[in-house]
């Protein structure tokens, strides 16, 4: 089975195991390392179109997973990460990076941010190096294997 299968089974398969643990991590921490992850994911190459930025927003708002947040706040945190990496693409996204790693230590959380932000990186039906790359860091932050997820 290819990669980009395997990808994609296990994008399905975490997708009702994700709706689930996010009704256990409805705080503060926990939607701030979303917004950041999303962030991460989007700008991984680097830049952001501002069609690429709506699909993620829509994204965010019609998504079960973040149904737990209010929509305008992980959404504001959201463009204010985006922000930050096209400003200071290096500086900005070690910013970013450091929100996601403040829920490193809640392993629950972790792998189910890490699920959420695959979905999202296959919303485009392209996985690509780029993104796996950013999601790569953000285990990475969070002190988790990214093998467990074939990064």
């Amino acid at each position: 089975m290819s990669l980009w299968n395997r990808i994609k089974d296990f994008a399905t398969e975490a997708r009702a195991t994700v709706v689930t643990d996010y009704k256990k991590f409805a705080n503060r921490d926990f939607m701030i390392a979303n917004a950041a992850a999303a962030a991460l994911v989007a700008c991984a190459d680097g830049t952001v179109s501002p069609e690429e930025k709506t699909a993620i927003i829509r994204r965010m708002e019609t998504s079960d997973e973040l149904k737990v947040f209010k929509a305008s706040e992980i959404i504001g945190h959201f463009n204010e990460y985006v922000q930050k990496i096209t400003d200071d693409n290096i500086f900005g996204r070690l910013q970013v990076l450091e929100q996601v790693g403040k829920i490193a230590g809640n392993e629950q959380q972790c792998m189910a941010l890490v699920r959420f932000v695959i979905i999202l990186g296959t919303a485009d039906g392209n996985f690509d190096d780029n993104e796996k790359k950013a999601v790569k860091d953000m285990c990475v932050q969070m002190k988790i294997d990214p093998s467990l997820f074939d990064l």
